[in-house]
């Protein structure tokens, strides 16, 4: 299920035969960019994840991606926007009701 949101499913998936499926399933899984949960996906097509513990451990044990070098400008950028529209806002209504 999480695969399909990174790869998108044929229109005719539910009228193949199950190998067909399963073939469709292993192309997607090599299409999943992270290594770690390329593996993860291939152990539970296998049937070695049984359980909720094991997938748990094994989530727990993927790598997270290394944050970027470099600084965030986003953020920045969002609360400047914010404060330039409030400001322009409050302007608007002080001109508006004559207390400039």
């Amino acid at each position: 299920m999480a695969l399909t949101l990174d790869v998108k499913p044929p229109a005719n998936v539910f009228s193949q035969s199950q190998e067909q499926r399963r073939a469709w399933l292993n192309k997607a899984i090599l299409q999943v960019a992270e290594p770690g949960w390329r593996s993860l996906l291939q152990k539970v097509l296998r049937g070695s994840v049984t359980d909720a513990p094991t997938l748990a451990r094994a989530i727990q044990s993927i790598p997270l991606p290394k944050e970027p070098d470099g600084t965030d400008w986003s953020a920045k950028l969002m609360w400047g926007s914010l404060a330039s529209a409030t400001l322009s806002t409050a302007c608007a209504w002080a001109l508006y009701l004559r207390l400039i």
